[in-house]
């Protein structure tokens, strides 16, 4: 019985330190060897248990630092996940940039070319020659011819039309909410040479305007940008329309 009281006591300790079923099952092993051999005594007995005891300790401790060491290779994954991103995303936003750049250089392009004419021999869209841009184009016109009606419309018209629509979208990039008479845009038929060089100054300035706000802008809003190509796209129109009737009044 002090065999047996002994090793249920110190099977009592390794149950209630075991992480699991191992430890219980060794007890009983040792316990019903001890029964049948009858010569297992109570010392070699408790050295037994609590080898298996300290082997369960060792286990669990494993079990834990085991445990610790996913959560911390978790956390790991988790801050190198959020590095990629970060790094991702500010990839995304130097490709971003870069791209706003260089639309805004081919936005300058085109209305260069548009106004001012293409640069030497080569060109985008209008004449490969210098004078092909609607500046170009209405310098050599005189207030007479550009007065001559040509199917109900005079180059004057198109080119103060041209001006007011340039005139509305810069009010419109400065944040000016105003009512734009478009009709009002088309009264002008015949003009002096006064009132054709006016027309022209006038041009001019509206196109400086939008020059300098794209000049300024690192990178355009998306509303700018409809705003800038929609003036762009509406003086290209008219420099085509202007050009063909120029060659029905020369």
């Amino acid at each position: 019985m002090a065999l047996d009281g002994y090793i249920f006591w110190d099977m009592s300790l390794v149950f209630m330190n075991s992480s699991g079923l191992i430890g219980l099952y060794l007890t009983f092993t040792i316990i019903m060897t001890v029964r049948k051999n009858g010569n297992f005594t109570p010392w070699s007995a408790r050295n037994t248990l609590w080898c298996i005891l300290a082997a369960e300790h060792a286990r669990s401790f494993f079990i834990i630092l085991t445990r610790r060491n996913k959560k911390k290779q978790g956390m790991n994954i988790r801050l190198s996940k959020c590095i990629l991103k970060k790094g991702s995303f500010n990839r995304k936003l130097e490709y971003k940039r870069k791209v706003d750049e260089r639309m805004n250089e081919e936005i300058k392009i085109l209305f260069s070319e548009t106004f001012d004419g293409p640069k030497g021999n080569r060109s985008l869209f209008t004449e490969s020659k210098p004078g092909s841009g609607l500046f170009g184009t209405l310098d050599s016109l005189r207030a007479e011819e550009a007065s001559i009606l040509v199917g109900g419309v005079t180059i004057a018209a198109h080119t103060d039309h041209t001006r007011y629509h340039l005139w509305a979208c810069n009010q419109t990039l400065e944040g000016k909410k105003l009512e734009f008479n478009w009709d009002e845009s088309w009264e002008i038929a015949a003009v002096g040479e006064h009132e054709w060089k006016r027309i022209m100054k006038d041009l001019h300035l509206e196109y400086r305007k939008m020059t300098d706000f794209i000049n300024a802008k690192q990178e355009l809003s998306s509303s700018e940008v409809t705003v800038v190509l929609g003036a762009l796209a509406h003086a290209a129109y008219h420099l085509g329309a202007i050009r063909q009737l120029t060659k029905s009044v020369k």
